[in-house]
């Protein structure tokens, strides 16, 4: 009898554990396809970056350049698109205004005639310009109105300007329209050396070349080779011209 019972207790145990369980069987609707997941997730990250790329292509398209000024020469070679007047291949004239936008060119319109003296050159111009007008075409050559610092130089200045254009006095890089009556360089340098004719710089203008009464501009031979005087800076009167130094 015991072994009967004993066979009997085994085969219950036997089939109990040949039946699985509801945890452990798979389920259809359990089951993670992971594949399908990754690629709607590569197709989404695919369309977000076609997505950027696009906007980035619109944003870095920069609109077409435009002529501002109407003279057929859009800004992107127009040197001076807010003037019709200024435009490459138009005709140059001495006025201190690159109106070809080639500035060496300005100075074969002024007609200038350029020396060296002790390694440094020199441009002089014979156009009738004012000082401003005078001292923007020494800029347009990569130069500036001449600052004279020695007797040596004066006496190069001068008897170079009489030699090359006859009659002429010319403008210098000597202002004292900052400060009346002191008298320096366009960088603001004080001279050194100076050679102001006899009662000059007196700042009083007798109505010459100008309207304007105070002086404030130097002007090289005026009352003998070499002497300076104190003129308006608009004057542009036909005895003057200006000289350029590197």
């Amino acid at each position: 009898m015991n072994s009967l019972l004993l066979l009997a207790l085994l085969g219950c145990r036997s089939d109990t554990n040949l039946t699985p369980t509801s945890d452990s069987a798979p389920s259809e609707s359990g089951v993670v396809d992971t594949d399908t997941e990754d690629s709607d997730t590569e197709d989404s990250d695919t369309e977000d970056s076609d997505t950027e790329d696009s906007d980035t292509e619109d944003s870095d398209t920069e609109p077409p350049p435009v002529d501002m000024d109407a003279d057929g020469h859009t800004e992107d070679v127009d040197c001076n698109d807010g003037d019709a007047t200024v435009f490459p291949g138009a005709s140059e004239v001495c006025d201190g205004v690159d109106s070809d936008c080639i500035p060496s060119n300005e100075d074969t319109a002024c007609g200038c005639t350029t020396a060296t003296f002790e390694a440094r050159t020199y441009a002089f111009c014979p156009v009738h310009l004012d000082w401003d007008g005078g001292r923007a075409t020494c800029q347009l050559l990569g130069l500036d109105l001449v600052f004279i610092d020695s007797e040596a130089e004066n006496s190069f200045v001068s008897g170079t300007g009489a030699s090359v254009h006859p009659g002429l006095r010319w403008w210098m890089g000597l202002t004292d329209v900052a400060v009346e009556g002191s008298f320096t360089s366009v960088g603001g340098a004080s001279p050194t050396y100076t050679a102001w004719c006899p009662g000059e710089p007196n700042n009083g203008h007798g109505g010459e070349c100008s309207a304007q009464s105070a002086e404030n501009c130097a002007v090289l031979d005026w009352c003998a080779a070499g002497g300076w005087n104190d003129l308006p800076c608009d004057c542009s009167a036909e005895t003057i011209g200006f000289v350029c130094e590197a």
